[in-house]
């Protein structure tokens, strides 16, 4: 799936990041997972399940009698469209800008600055 297709509601991106962290689960399960955190019930677990199937997102098995979903889509591949519209929309596809924004807002610090300058350095232009 190309990154432009991957388009993810926050909402959406709470039950991934359940199955994503779990892997596939049962409706039950999913919805045990998300109740104590969203207070939501299990009606609106299943509308955000079927949205995200019907983008394509996440299958479902229903081979047995309690469906069994799982994400299509990796986190990783999720996480590289949602930073795509963020360094499009706020920052103009200008990658030196978003890093810098990051760096000046003290959002990455320390150690993950020294990993960054390495990783910096181990690229050739």
């Amino acid at each position: 799936m190309a990154k432009q297709d991957i388009k993810i509601t926050d909402a959406e991106w709470a039950l991934m990041q359940v199955l994503w962290d779990k892997g596939p689960l049962k409706m039950a399960d999913l919805a045990a997972c998300l109740e104590p955190v969203y207070n939501w019930n299990r009606t609106t677990v299943l509308t955000l399940a079927s949205r995200l199937e019907h983008k394509g997102l996440m299958g479902t098995d229903r081979s047995q009698k309690a469906y069994i979903y799982a994400p299509l889509v990796s986190e990783k591949e999720a996480q590289a469209a949602r930073l795509q519209e963020l360094l499009t929309l706020a920052f103009h596809d200008n990658a030196y800008d978003l890093v810098r924004a990051l760096v000046d807002q003290r959002l990455i610090k320390g150690a993950d600055l020294k990993k960054l300058r390495e990783r910096a350095k181990s690229i050739k232009s």
